[in-house]
């Protein structure tokens, strides 16, 4: 069963109630032509509902939290800035927090903050002391930290590091040897949450995978040598075994378009960038 509700007639949530058998509306009344959208989550507490909407202005959607059972909506993200909207949130494991994101559609520029679920100040996590755009996002799975991919105006990319609570970023992944204009695709956190592993180009090279503790220090090539002739490549999404120990990644033989899989441990002495 899925963990999401979806927007219902006359745009508004409705919640069984256990006993009587009927719906009852979760979402706040909404302002003319105001529409629930179809972003909205269950706690994994089963005790609250976290969706967006333009609830209380049309055209600007914001982010709400209201108890599974009904009753008060609050309000979760901070007064937004002319031309931004939140466009995408995560609940923590534990309930506890919502991350969310915002972007100004005419600019593009994205930040992203983090809320107590059931309402409070918010804290923006992306810092604006450097250029870096949020593109991708994720929570630990014990919900204590965030880490985020950013790119600046120039396309150089980093992932980013922090509390869940907020603080300063930490560039988990700032190595002159990684060409940062080439950054690949995606990023993954392990399981036990003392690792993410990320694939990008090397000196201009084809893809590779690496892993990096959580909160930043020493980054490690995963995968074998490639060979450039023929040419190969690190493919785009690795597993992690459930014990956090073991790396299963595909390597591409560009020229004869076959593909073969690896395992590694996931941290191994190998050429460290």
């Amino acid at each position: 069963m899925r963990t999401s509700i979806s927007t219902v007639m006359l745009l508004a949530f409705f919640s069984m109630g256990a006993q009587a058998q009927t719906p009852y509306q979760l979402s706040a009344p909404m302002v003319p032509f105001g529409d629930a959208t179809y972003l909205n989550t269950i706690s994994p507490d089963n005790k609250r509902v976290v969706y967006t909407a333009d609830q209380d202005t049309d055209n600007i959607e914001e982010l709400y939290s209201v108890s599974l059972k009904g009753g008060v909506v609050t309000k979760l993200n901070s007064v937004l800035p002319m031309g931004f909207n939140v466009k995408a949130f995560l609940i923590s494991s534990d309930s506890k927090y919502v991350v969310y994101r915002t972007r100004n559609d005419s600019t593009g520029k994205r930040n992203l903050f983090s809320v107590p679920i059931q309402g409070g100040a918010a804290v923006q996590l992306n810092t604006n002391n450097h250029t870096y755009d949020l593109s991708d996002y994720r929570i630990t799975n014990d919900g204590q930290r965030v880490v985020y991919l950013a790119y600046n105006a120039t396309s150089d990319a980093a992932l980013f590091s922090l509390r869940i609570t907020g603080g300063t970023p930490v560039n988990i992944t700032p190595s002159s040897e990684i060409n940062p204009s080439l950054f690949n695709l995606t990023f993954f956190i392990s399981p036990d949450d003392q690792r993410v592993i990320f694939t990008v180009r090397v000196n201009g090279g084809q893809p590779e995978l690496f892993s990096v503790p959580v909160a930043g220090g020493t980054i490690v090539n995963l995968n074998r040598p490639l060979t450039t002739s023929p040419s190969e490549k690190v493919t785009r999404f690795p597993a992690i075994s459930p014990n956090s120990q073991t790396v299963v990644y595909a390597i591409k033989n560009n020229d004869a378009s076959t593909t073969e899989l690896y395992s590694t441990p996931m941290v191994v002495v190998r050429r460290c960038v």
